[in-house]
């Protein structure tokens, strides 16, 4: 297992060192910049990233930055899912054409994090949350706990 990416230190309570971190910034004009470790949208294999929406490419591209190997542990948030497929899906449902499974699955709140395993081929497993307007909190809490219960 990954340990020297991510430590928590026990004499100063409280505190994470984060080793790793990745974004996207994304402008009003379509432009995006990739900050930290953020891997590029090339390093999704291709068979994968043609199935995800811009969002999900974005998430994986993060997650392959900061966990490129399968043996990290992944705590992944979100609020809602791909929010936009969503949309296509209900507005399908509301015209009376049917759903694409495929289409639902990449809706989901924990997309994301399972094609990121796919990518990183990874056993160990993710933890996907979706805690509404506490998605993040939850989260933290989580990697924290995940983070205090290592073996030293």
């Amino acid at each position: 297992m990954q340990t020297d990416r991510f430590s928590s230190d026990n004499s100063a309570a409280g505190t994470v060192h984060v080793g790793a971190w990745a974004a996207i910034l994304c402008a009003a004009d379509g432009a995006e910049e990739r900050l930290g470790d953020c891997a590029g949208e090339k390093s999704i294999p291709a068979g994968l990233r043609r199935r995800l929406g811009p969002l999900s490419r974005m998430g994986v591209s993060c997650g392959l930055g900061v966990a490129p190997h399968g043996d990290a542990d992944i705590v992944f948030c979100s609020r809602h899912g791909d929010i936009a497929l969503a949309h296509q899906l209900l507005s399908a449902l509301i015209e009376g054409e049917p759903l694409s499974p495929a289409g639902f699955s990449m809706s989901v709140h924990n997309t994301v994090p399972g094609v990121l395993d796919l990518a990183r081929k990874a056993r160990i497993g993710h933890t996907a949350i979706a805690a509404g307007a506490q998605t993040l909190s939850a989260g933290l809490v989580e990697a924290w706990f995940r983070l205090a219960a290592r073996p030293r």
